[in-house]
């Protein structure tokens, strides 16, 4: 592990949300539509344990072809399927 990793990470959370970059609205693709900037990732590791299984069991049967591959394209479509998967299951 890089040792300025924790350091880095927390200048940034400190910039994003000094700047409004992390907790407000952005534009997309010059459309009227506005995504908040999240990590899916995150927000399903706050779902507490056993989270990430039932999400993969989920995608298995919602999006089978969806994985993870670290190719942007198929990243892209796997963290789609994550935050939805969130928000289908936000509080349960």
């Amino acid at each position: 592990m890089n040792y300025y990793c924790s350091s880095d990470l927390g200048r940034l959370d400190y910039l994003g949300h000094i700047t409004g970059t992390w907790n407000k609205p952005t534009r997309y693709l010059g459309v009227d539509v506005r995504h908040q900037q999240v990590d899916p990732g995150e927000r399903l590791a706050q779902m507490g344990n056993g989270a990430r299984a039932k999400f993969e069991t989920w995608l298995k049967k919602r999006a089978p072809y969806a994985k993870h591959s670290h190719f942007p394209d198929s990243d892209a479509e796997y963290e789609y399927y994550q935050m939805l998967y969130c928000n289908e299951n936000i509080g349960q």
